[in-house]
């Protein structure tokens, strides 16, 4: 299981989750040998989800034995052929101030405890 932490002002916090929670399954999905297209990465955070989704979805098109299952609260689990090969489990997040910081809009930030693993971590591990 790998944790971590992201921290993140307040109104980026989902978009930066969402960020980092794709280039986790980019990166799986990399592992497991699917080619991935240079071309996915815009600068837009919005662009980058129609993007992303549209691409997965072909992925799951041309690859059957594998299933990308978003619980819609946050977490998501990587299947192939019904065996969980990785897991994004739901962040939490934590409201913290910086009584430092003069600019009253950073202030208060995020921070993002992440947890997550995959079959490729553990091998990793292992070496």
């Amino acid at each position: 299981m790998m944790n971590f932490t992201i921290e993140a002002d307040r109104d980026d916090a989902k978009e930066v989750t969402e960020k980092v929670k794709f280039q986790w399954m980019k990166n799986v999905l990399q592992q497991m040998g699917i080619d991935w297209g240079d071309n996915l990465d815009p600068d837009d955070p919005n662009d980058l989800s129609i993007i992303q989704r549209a691409y997965i979805r072909k992925i799951l098109e041309q690859n059957k034995n594998l299933n990308i299952v978003d619980d819609h609260d946050g977490g998501v689990v990587i299947y192939v052929e019904k065996e969980p090969i990785a897991e994004w489990k739901k962040p939490y997040y934590r409201l913290h101030s910086d009584p430092s910081e003069l600019n009253r809009h950073k202030k208060w930030y995020i921070s993002i405890e992440v947890s997550c693993w995959s079959v490729f971590d553990q091998e990793l591990e292992e070496e």
